[in-house]
Order: C-alpha cells, then structure tokens, then sequence
C-alpha cells in the first residue's frame, strides 16, 4: 500500500493533493518510505513539481537518495504503480 501511494504520486504529482492532509509521514511503516514521503511533501509545500527527476534531486541533496534504494527504487515504485489512481 505505501509503494502505491508513492507510485501515484510520482506518476502523477498532483495527486499528493488527495492524500496531503491527513496522511503524515509516521503513518510509513518503512524507514525509506517515510523519508521519500516526507521530501515529496516538502517539494509540495514548496509549490515545486513532483515526479522522478524533482524527487532524487532533493533526497540527494540531504544525502538521502542511497539510504531510500536510490534511483532504482524510486523507478521500481513508478513501474509496481498501474495508474496514479492508487493514491
């Protein structure tokens, strides 16, 4: 269920505005979800597009990207994602 939630949202990056106000980033159970959660809520906040590229990005300048799974995890969460529709 979170790697759908996540799928979505970085298929998709306006869909954080169905889930944004009331799922947290504790709701996670996985350490690397939660972290990859919390920066595409920061990137929301911040009004800045969400999908791949804006996502590592911004895990890789808190020097988060490699303890996430890297690029490949973020790639395998869009691929395991049918349709942002999962959110």
């Amino acid at each position: 269920a979170e790697q759908s939630v996540l799928g979505s949202i970085l298929i998709d990056g306006n869909s954080i505005t169905k889930v944004a106000g009331f799922l947290k980033p504790d709701h996670f159970y996985g350490e690397a979800n939660k972290t990859i959660y919390k920066t595409l809520l920061e990137l929301h906040k911040k009004g800045r597009d969400i999908d791949i590229v804006t996502a590592q990005e911004k895990l890789r300048s808190t020097g988060s990207l490699k303890k996430t799974g890297g690029a490949g995890y973020l790639t395998e969460l869009i691929n395991i994602t049918p349709t942002s529709s999962h959110v």
